[in-house]
């Protein structure tokens, strides 16, 4: 019987792959996949690194730097305060004179959540700002500020506090006068009494005249008793006349303060 030679080929029709082309594919095509996993877990961690610091997917970068998720020209993801877990946030009340302007210079800052203006440290159990503007209820004018303690510090918030007012002047900020209109902070926890007495001493050394005084009050946090809705956010929605001031973090312009 005669015997027939013949050769087994792929059934695509392609010529057989050799043993040393086929483990350079192989280690070409691992090398290619390394890369990309090592480049995809870079992107994974400029972002969820995020998510483990409560600002879900979204860069703590504020609006007026519109920071981009990975670093290239691709989408931007803005920091979103809103978004930060409510177990990672911390809250403090400043007290500096008319709490309009006070609640504008911190709705600009970069790692503050929320602010709500209020009455805190009197007598009365609900106050209203008719009980409050008489100076009877024993009530400060406030800000409660809530903020994320890993985009910001108490140290910087307390830094835009003593720039905001005169600490040196009793109960009298500007025009307004009465001790509604109090220096004051009032802390919640002790880790924030030690930051704010050494930020206190630090003013101190910063006096330039003998007879000057820190006027501050310090106390804990005592009952906040929100202020009627037209009072909040009153300057950025304009006041009376509609002419709204810019809240957007970062946002440097000055300050006007008007009924």
């Amino acid at each position: 019987m005669a015997l027939v030679a013949f050769s087994l080929r792929p059934p695509t029709g392609k010529a057989p792959i050799s043993s040393s082309d086929q483990q350079s594919d192989e280690t070409s095509n691992g090398r290619s996949k390394e890369q990309a996993k090592e480049k995809k877990g870079e992107g994974e961690k400029l972002v969820e690194g995020r998510k483990g610091e409560g600002a879900t997917t979204l860069l703590p970068v504020p609006p007026a730097e519109g920071a981009l998720a990975d670093g290239s020209n691709n989408v931007k993801k803005r920091y979103d305060p809103s978004k930060v877990k409510k177990a990672e946030r911390k809250k403090i009340h400043f007290a500096a004179g008319c709490f309009w302007s006070v609640e504008l210079v911190f709705q600009r800052q970069t790692g503050v959540a929320i602010t709500t203006v209020g009455y805190t440290q009197g007598k009365i159990e609900s106050p209203t700002y008719e009980d409050v503007k008489t100076g009877k209820s024993g009530h400060a004018e406030a800000v409660e500020v809530t903020y994320d303690p890993k985009l910001t510090s108490l140290e910087k918030l307390l830094e835009v506090f003593w720039n905001k007012h005169d600490a040196t002047s009793k109960n009298k900020q500007g025009n307004d006068k009465g001790t509604q209109y109090r220096s004051g902070i009032y802390y919640f926890d002790d880790e924030q009494k030690i930051i704010i007495d050494k930020s206190i001493e630090e003013q101190k050394q910063k006096l330039d005249k003998p007879w000057h005084k820190i006027h501050t009050e310090v106390k804990k946090a005592s009952k906040f008793t929100p202020a009627e809705d037209y009072h909040q956010q009153y300057l950025e929605k304009g006041g009376r006349n509609g002419e709204k001031q810019s809240a957007m973090k970062g946002c440097t312009d000055p300050i006007r303060c008007y009924g």
